[in-house]
């Protein structure tokens, strides 16, 4: 059989978009799955044209809690939010990081983004997205392993048995 394009070829919109991506970590400084994709991602987005900026956590114990600083990696400006896990006193502080949302919502105010893929939020905010939403702003999210239903992110508990997906009390 021939190949046609298909419909999704014929939706292309050659205008730029000003591309968001939000991952738990980017290169250099991190170089896990996520981070190292994120990238790859983001270059290949810019080639094809599209302007795009990343906001990601980095760890650095001899920074702030909450402190941010602006890179550039490749050409892409990264804004990375430290977060050394110092703050947390219970379950829901690995979910919920209030401070981290405001520096996020500065940042798409700041960018304007016509889309915002969140790659990862672990380290940042789960309410994220929801601050993506009520900036205006469409957002998609790759899902990379359970973390969002799981706290332990492969839906298996250590006795093997199958995370219920509860995250009292930060459901």
């Amino acid at each position: 059989p021939t190949m046609t394009r298909g419909p999704i070829h014929a939706m292309h919109d050659p205008t730029p978009l000003r591309i968001l991506l939000v991952a738990n970590g980017f290169p250099p400084g991190a170089m896990g799955g996520v981070e190292t994709y994120s990238r790859h991602l983001a270059l290949a987005l810019r080639r094809a044209g599209h302007e795009v900026s990343v906001f990601c956590r980095e760890e650095a114990p001899s920074r702030q809690e909450g402190t941010w600083r602006d890179d550039d990696v490749d050409g892409l400006m990264v804004r990375r939010v430290v977060n050394n896990f110092e703050r947390v006193s219970g379950f829901a502080d690995y979910y919920v990081n209030l401070q981290t949302e405001t520096l996020f919502t500065r940042v798409l105010a700041e960018t304007q983004p016509d889309v915002v893929h969140f790659q990862h939020a672990i380290g940042l905010s789960a309410t994220l997205p929801l601050a993506a939403r009520a900036a205006g702003r469409p957002a998609v999210w790759t899902l990379w392993d359970y973390w969002p239903i799981c706290p332990v992110n492969t839906l298996l508990l250590p006795d093997l048995t199958l995370c219920p997906g509860s995250h009292h009390p930060v459901n």
